[in-house]
């Protein structure tokens, strides 16, 4: 019996019952879902296939009748469509009965959601950002990661398993890299959706305390070329010389 261990929601999925008749011929094919009939294929009988409509999945009935039963195709899955399937065969003359069965899990996935950031950020912030992935089936796990490094458990919180949210102060190094690539992964096992945050420029070199006179000196650093940078400063562009 083939059955995929994972199918996405709202898409298709095929299953087939493999067997070997060893010289004795096929009387019927049964399908069940969760214990309940839901097809069945005889080919001694005048109707040969037969179907019992259930709410918890669609079936393209023409595969169904093309492939004598031995495969069937669930169309537009439901959340409902996880569950255990069986195969039923039975053999004509020795009236043998065989059945296999599997589990299929519906995976919903869809991106995470990052929220709290800023357009731009100075070195000293502190990074407070929410990674929310609801609309997952089975609860995802989430993961950070800054220019592509995993963030260090100690740096975030999780509230459940679909929200977890970064508290990681910017330091030098980020600036020296001259990037801020902020990225949530929500994962399900093989399956990943990302939710990538644009790339935030940094600040950095200031002094939290200037005397009247002293002169100024900060950079900004962004690894984006085709961007121009400007400074603002109480809402005015400042005029770089």
């Amino acid at each position: 019996m083939s059955v995929p261990e994972y199918a996405f929601y709202g898409k298709n999925a095929t299953l087939k019952c493999l067997f070997d008749e060893e010289n004795d011929e096929l009387y019927s094919i049964k399908w069940y879902f969760n214990k309940v009939e839901f097809l069945s294929f005889n080919p001694g009988y005048e109707k040969k296939m037969r179907y019992f409509k259930i709410d918890e999945i669609n079936l393209n009935l023409n595969v169904a009748k093309n492939k004598y039963g031995r495969e069937i195709e669930l169309i537009e899955l439901k959340r409902e469509s996880e569950g255990f399937f069986k195969c039923e065969i039975s053999a004509e003359k020795t009236f043998q009965i065989d059945s296999k069965e599997a589990y299929m899990t519906i995976v919903a996935t869809s991106n995470p959601l990052i929220i709290g950031h800023k357009s731009v950020y100075t070195v000293g912030d502190i990074l407070n950002m929410t990674c929310i992935a609801n609309d997952t089936i089975p609860e995802s796990h989430i993961d950070w990661f800054i220019n592509d490094e995993l963030v260090a458990e100690y740096f975030i919180i999780r509230h459940n398993r679909t929200l977890a949210t970064l508290l990681l102060p910017i330091q030098e190094n980020h600036a020296l890299v001259a990037k801020l690539a902020i990225k949530c992964i929500s994962s399900i096992k093989n399956f990943i959706t990302t939710a990538v945050e644009a790339k935030k420029p940094i600040i950095y070199g200031q002094k939290a305390v200037y005397n009247l006179g002293e002169k100024v000196e900060i950079m900004c650093s962004f690894e984006d070329q085709s961007y121009d940078l400007k400074w603002v400063f109480f809402a005015e562009r400042v005029i770089i010389y």
